[in-house]
């Protein structure tokens, strides 16, 4: 049976964060949503108060430490507690090393891994106070090489993945799961300016499902399609000759 739990979303204003808040918001859950993007935050807070949830929203950039902090002590004013923390928020650019600027590692590194770090150092606390609670962290498949065309963000999921799986072993004993989420292809705004091909390319709604029951189900690790898991697993073990040689024919992609 699914209990109402008290959940923090960061990146909720689109994608697969609106995607996660509204499903939840219909399992009775009370929710804190957090986004650069207010103006759409607020629509989708009066849209679930209006059908019965309860939804709270707050500005939120996740590169910013100090207003990360205060933003995780409003939601536990709000709520009294936070029962699962989805830290979702992030960003993709296609660079290339030809015309290479490390700004875009900087900006990536700060909102994909940085907006992960920020929100253990203070949920964490919280939740040890609880004495439970459980963090979900959002990885990508990306994580599995270093990807052409795809260096910053391959670089980014590949620290959050090391991140959290460092993190389970050490917090599993105060009562706090963590869960690693590492998916493929998602229509949202991010992958829309691909112009590439995007295999077994997923709905947010699919996506947040698969998340949830993998949350229900206590899944440490929830990854998906199982298609580009293999794939990308098989790919982790060959040579790096034969990994290159197909990499920079673009077979591969992120």
């Amino acid at each position: 049976m699914f209990e109402s739990k008290r959940i923090f979303i960061t990146g909720a204003s689109r994608g697969i964060g609106k995607a996660l808040a509204l499903k939840y918001a219909k399992r009775g859950s009370e929710l804190f949503l957090v986004a650069r993007n207010t103006d759409d935050l607020s629509a989708l807070c009066s849209l679930i108060n209006s059908e019965g949830g309860k939804a709270h929203f707050a500005h939120l950039d996740v590169t910013d430490r100090e207003e990360y902090k205060s933003v995780i002590a409003k939601a536990v004013e709000v709520m009294g507690a936070i029962d699962l923390a989805f830290l979702n928020a992030g960003i993709s650019y296609h660079t290339l090393f030809a015309e290479y600027n490390s700004d875009n590692l900087r900006e990536t590194i700060e909102t994909n891994l940085f907006g992960v770090a920020y929100g253990l150092e203070y949920v964490i606390p919280v939740m040890k106070l609880q004495g439970k609670g459980t963090i979900a962290g959002v990885s990508s498949i990306a994580d599995f090489r270093g990807l052409p065309g795809s260096s910053s963000y391959s670089a980014s999921k590949s620290a959050v993945s090391y991140l959290l799986e460092s993190a389970r072993p050490e917090l599993k004993p105060l009562g706090i799961d963590i869960v690693t989420i590492r998916f493929g292809f998602i229509k949202t705004d991010m992958t829309n300016k691909n112009h590439y091909y995007m295999p077994f390319l997923l709905t947010p709604e699919f996506t947040a499902d698969k998340i949830i029951s993998g949350i229900d189900r206590g899944k440490r690790k929830i990854q998906f399609p199982w298609q580009m898991v293999l794939v990308t697993n098989i790919i982790r073990l060959i040579p790096y000759r034969i990994y290159e040689y197909f990499s920079s024919k673009r077979i591969l992609t992120k």
